[in-house]
């Protein structure tokens, strides 16, 4: 994952944990 796509990344990451109700990660 690049610098430049760091918050983007954890701003999915994060919204993909609300919805899973548990703890995703994609990278």
């Amino acid at each position: 994952c690049d610098r430049s796509g760091e918050t983007f990344w954890d701003l999915l990451e994060q919204a993909a944990t609300q919805q899973a109700g548990e703890t995703v990660s994609f990278r």
